[in-house]
């Protein structure tokens, strides 16, 4: 309650949803549809959102049904609600008894435009959902889940608000058969459960999960419900929009590391190139500095001594030579 006074978007309450055209009051006439979609495709968005399959079946859901009310133009500002129903049957003290259920509340946040934004909101949702049940028992559950409608249920008795329901829709993921069933050689194709609807809620969804497929079943009030059918191409271009989705967050993901790595690379070289030429620079210098003086020093003694040694020698030869030329001349 703490939660709800302080408005967290996480808590979905009993008894503020707003009322849309499913949850007038229902007649006796039904619609059924029904279909499957690959469990495959369904997990693959879960891993990428680091989600569970039965969050991905509510944003289907939350998808659809968003869809449905903005081409009757009749979505509301404020999101639907679903009660989702959970087991208690492995909690301690569980009787023997067949039904063993307890409802959360669920946030479908159809008021955000954005599926992977809508995505996550349900995930919190039902996150804060397991996060207040974990570690109680069965009876505790139940009386969780009775105490936390009392509010909504008051406000609706007293009608304070009017425009409000106890919840929008039920949507209920049943765990099916784990391998594939033959009957007679015949593969089993689909699942298609048929549940009730009840008062002030003229839509149902109850699914199977089997080991390659999800079976919808969608049971609708066939009055408040027109061209209920039309939800199940709404779920699967839900599912399409999650997927196109999640490829876009890989391809920036991808694009963010790429830039990343050729953000690092020049930085590293900088900084590497400084060491080595510190370390280089007085090494070279030292040894061409030294090894041209040294050769300097070498030629300018050698040619020093040679001037020495061969000047005596050379006006040795001359005075010979013209001595003998001249001897030459006076003879002629």
């Amino acid at each position: 309650f703490r939660d709800y006074d302080e408005h967290n978007p996480d808590v979905a309450m009993i008894g503020e949803a707003p009322k849309v055209v499913f949850n007038e009051p229902i007649s006796g006439t039904r619609r059924f549809s029904a279909q499957s979609y690959s469990r495959a495709r369904i997990k693959r968005v879960a891993t990428a959102l680091d989600a569970t399959s039965n969050d991905v079946i509510l944003a289907m859901v939350s998808g659809a049904l968003r869809r449905y009310l903005h081409e009757r133009d009749e979505l509301p500002e404020s999101p639907l609600t679903a009660g989702v129903p959970i087991s208690i049957r492995h909690k301690a003290g569980a009787s023997d008894a067949a039904n063993q259920v307890a409802f959360a509340i669920s946030n479908l946040a159809t008021h955000i435009k954005d599926p992977v934004e809508r995505m996550r909101a349900i995930k919190r949702s039902m996150d804060y959902n397991k996060g207040q049940l974990q570690g109680l028992s069965s009876g505790q559950i139940q009386a969780y889940s009775s105490l936390s409608g009392i509010p909504g249920a008051l406000s609706m008795l007293f009608g304070r608000k009017p425009n409000n329901t106890l919840g929008n829709v039920v949507v209920s993921n049943v765990p099916g058969p784990a391998k594939t069933l033959y009957w007679q050689g015949a593969k089993l194709s689909g699942i298609y459960p048929i549940s009730l609807l009840i008062a002030s809620s003229g839509l149902n969804f109850t699914i199977i999960s089997r080991r390659d497929e999800v079976d919808f079943g969608i049971i609708a009030c066939r009055r408040n419900m027109p061209s209920s059918q039309r939800l199940l191409e709404y779920l699967d271009q839900a599912l399409d929009e999650l997927e196109r989705s999640v490829e876009k967050l890989a391809a920036r993901k991808a694009k963010a590391k790429t830039k990343a790595k050729a953000k690092a690379k020049p930085k590293a070289k900088a900084k590497a190139k400084p060491k080595t030429k510190a370390k280089a620079k007085p090494e070279t210098k030292a040894s061409t500095k030294t090894k041209p003086k040294a050769k300097a020093r070498a030629k300018t003694k050698a040619g020093a001594k040679a001037g020495t040694k061969a000047k005596p020698g050379s006006k040795a030869k001359t005075p010979t030579k013209s001595r003998s030329r001249s001897k030459a001349a006076a003879g002629r």
